[in-house]
């Protein structure tokens, strides 16, 4: 039976409430429902069956899960050590599905203390995603991408979305003399522990294509792909998003995300 955007949700609902997720935490795949699935569709992975899945930051985006029930032989895992993600453990055990948690800004910062490799052997993917998590990074990402060549196989594809940072929304921030980046103010709400949600580094499409091609990949699909959040509706917001699909149905470059297939071939 053909997996639908309907079928998609409830298996998110269903496995938050075997979890035992807290609302406030299930809130993120809520807000982001409809983006993680036109990225799905965008990439078209539950077209056909590939054989060994990794996805490397999901958070509760679920589709681990939705991975292994459709199109994946083994689906492997790469998470933050934070609590929240770990919510998710017992039922990605249950369904057979590999977990590894580690550090990123640990693996591959610039120090030198650590081998910057990823806990896999050479060739162990069919596919990798790595959705909306690059730009949390806050070090040189030529050695993780060196790193997903490494663990792909060859003929396999690394599928990454990133923010689009000239977004029709940011543009109006800037001619209005604003700041695109992180505020200032979140600096220091988290001065105090190590905290992964900032933007460090948001891409343009030809910089992200650019980050892989320069690293060995070949670009099978490079676009922009306009989505929203799930905010409840106003009169403004509504007008925002009218005006903001009508402009990148000219101008693509404005839309929200970043979509780049990479292949290693």
């Amino acid at each position: 039976m053909p997996v639908t955007r309907e079928s998609f949700f409830h298996l998110a609902r269903t496995l938050a409430k075997e979890a035992e997720v807290p609302a406030e935490i299930h809130g993120y795949f809520e807000q982001h429902r409809d983006r993680l699935w036109r990225t799905i569709e965008a990439f078209d992975l539950l077209s056909h069956g590939q054989k060994k899945f990794l996805e490397i930051g999901p958070y509760f985006s679920y589709t681990p899960f939705l991975w292994k029930e459709n199109v994946a032989e083994s689906v492997t895992v790469f998470e933050g050590a934070a609590p929240e993600p770990m919510l998710l453990e017992k039922l990605y055990r249950k369904r057979g599905i590999e977990i590894r948690y580690g550090d990123l800004f640990h693996i591959f910062d610039e120090s030198g203390s650590s081998a910057r490799q990823l806990p896999y052997g050479d060739d162990s993917f069919d596919v990798i995603t790595c959705w909306e998590t690059m730009e949390h990074f806050n070090f040189n990402p030529v050695h993780f991408v060196r790193e997903l060549k490494r663990v792909i196989r060859k003929g396999g594809a690394v599928c990454i979305t990133v923010p689009n940072m000239a977004k029709f929304d940011k543009r109006l921030r800037l001619l209005s003399g604003k700041s695109i980046a992180t505020p200032v103010t979140a600096y220091f709400e988290h001065a105090d522990a190590k905290f992964y949600g900032f933007h460090w580094r948001e891409y343009t499409l030809a910089e992200i294509a650019e980050l892989f091609r320069r690293n060995g990949f070949v670009i099978e699909t490079a676009r922009h792909l306009q989505t929203f959040e799930n905010r409840p509706a106003n009169l403004l917001r509504g007008i925002k998003r009218t005006f903001a699909g009508a402009l990148t149905a000219v101008f693509p470059a404005t839309g929200a995300l970043c979509l780049i297939k990479a292949k290693k071939v």
